[in-house]
């Protein structure tokens, strides 16, 4: 390109991002063994760790010990939207210490060879890690750990991030999966976790949980006020609708469905959603 040619023509060389290396594994506590064995070498590579914001929040009005996941979700969207988190807030220049971690430095007492900090001092910060930063530094590991995703030459993530198209699009958006490396542990449990992904269970639980979330999700939006709420994608008539078509669907299966449950073929939940919700293929 005419920029290479100039850049080489001036004497410039352009230093070529490395392929990513996306580890996977079924859990976080598979995820962090594998940090602590990163931590014993001299490696120090840019890497991410992601979890959820259920895992990673630190803000004590947003976590507390009764709230959900969705309520955690919504007060942190909240709060962001305001740009009032100052935990986030707090992210602005933050840099994190060499000794955040455990043995930080390395074996052997490692120094920078000059190339981007692969060897350096930077922490090597498992999730466990993140939340004693995030609690002693006031900031925010969650959006801490996408910051580093920009630059990561090693991301660590539980399966389902890899299987979840959602997840492919939001939390792994920036990933540069051009020659990336995928490494995923204890393969053999791909498989099953595979079939796990594309299977679901619908219980009564499920539906009553739904109506619960529909309820809290009126609370949240009477919270924002009527202005936003107007603004907003979700309406309180809509609320009211969805909220109808659950408590149906929920009288459905406890009158028309097998008492003992069963296995059914993918098929089977069409005609579930037809009789019981109303919804098909001509209206979702």
């Amino acid at each position: 390109s005419a920029a290479a040619a100039a850049a080489a023509a001036s004497g410039g060389t352009k230093r070529l991002r490395p392929p990513a290396v996306i580890y996977a594994s079924r859990t976080h506590s598979q995820l962090s063994q594998v940090v602590r064995e990163l931590r014993s070498t001299r490696y120090r590579p840019n890497h991410a760790v992601l979890g959820s914001r259920e895992q990673y929040c630190v803000h004590p009005k947003v976590k507390t010990n009764g709230s959900s996941a969705s309520d955690i979700n919504a007060g942190c969207n909240k709060l962001n939207k305001e740009r009032k988190c100052r935990y986030r807030n707090n992210l602005e220049g933050f840099v994190p210490d060499s000794n955040e971690s455990g043995g930080a430095g390395g074996a052997g007492g490692c120094g920078d060879d000059g190339d981007g900090g692969t060897f350096g001092s930077q922490p090597v910060l498992d999730m466990e890690d993140m939340l004693k930063m995030g609690k002693q530094r006031k900031v925010c590991p969650f959006y801490y750990s996408r910051q580093r995703l920009e630059d990561a030459e090693l991301i660590l993530v539980p399966y389902n991030y890899l299987f979840d198209p959602e997840a492919r699009k939001t939390s792994l958006a920036d990933v540069n999966w051009e020659n990336a490396v995928l490494i995923f542990d204890e393969a053999h449990n791909l498989e099953s976790f595979a079939s796990e992904s594309a299977s679901f269970d619908l219980k009564g639980i499920d539906v009553a949980g739904c109506i619960g979330e529909v309820g809290r999700a009126a609370g949240y939006l009477q919270m924002m006020g009527t202005e936003a709420a107007a603004d907003g994608p979700i309406s309180m008539d809509n609320l009211v609708k969805l909220k109808a078509i659950f408590l149906k669907f929920e009288k459905y299966m406890e009158t028309a469905l097998p008492k003992a449950g069963g296995s059914f073929d993918g098929e089977y939940i069409f005609k579930v959603l037809r009789e019981g919700a109303n919804i098909t293929y001509a209206n979702y």
